[in-house]
């Protein structure tokens, strides 16, 4: 069921501006390794899972706006839990939403909504550790249920009511 978008967008805000203040400084403990590289590059995976029973929880948002001829903001932002549950494996659940405040474009409907946008996981196994081997190997498997209509917010085509 559609929802506004600004309970939604307050939420958002909510949630970034509480990650601004979450502290990363632990202390070392014997033995543990300097850099986790599993976020080391915005842009790629890096070679570490995390250590057994590490748990945590990751906010992601992407924004697209535009204000060339009326307004256009759609934000995908994703939750996601994650679990080191044995030894060299990690499991991620995600849930995503979409927001949408569109007025006054072209080619779209008028729009002001936020909704859920299905169900994502994502499993790592750390086949190679950079520890024992010259470097490491990770194979993963992402899965996504998405509804049918996210390829049309993303493409920018028409949107269904």
């Amino acid at each position: 069921m559609p929802m506004t978008a600004r309970p939604w967008l307050a939420f958002l805000l909510l949630g970034l501006l509480n990650s601004a203040f979450a502290h990363a400084d632990e202390v070392k403990q014997e033995g543990e390794k300097e850099v986790d590289t599993q976020f080391i590059f915005g842009f790629t995976a890096g070679a570490d899972v995390g250590e057994l029973g590490e748990k945590e929880l990751e906010h992601q948002t992407v924004a697209q706006l535009g204000k060339r001829q009326g307004t256009y903001a759609a934000l995908f932002d994703q939750m996601r839990a994650e679990f080191v549950p044995v030894a060299n494996f990690r499991f991620e659940i995600g849930i995503p939403a979409a927001f949408h405040d569109i007025a006054g474009v072209t080619g779209l409907d008028d729009r002001r909504q936020g909704a859920f946008d299905g169900l994502s996981t994502e499993l790592r196994y750390r086949l190679l550790d950079r520890e024992h081997a010259p470097f490491a190997l990770i194979p993963q498997r992402r899965a996504a249920l998405e509804p049918r209509r996210r390829d049309k917010w993303r493409s920018g085509r028409q949107l269904r009511r």
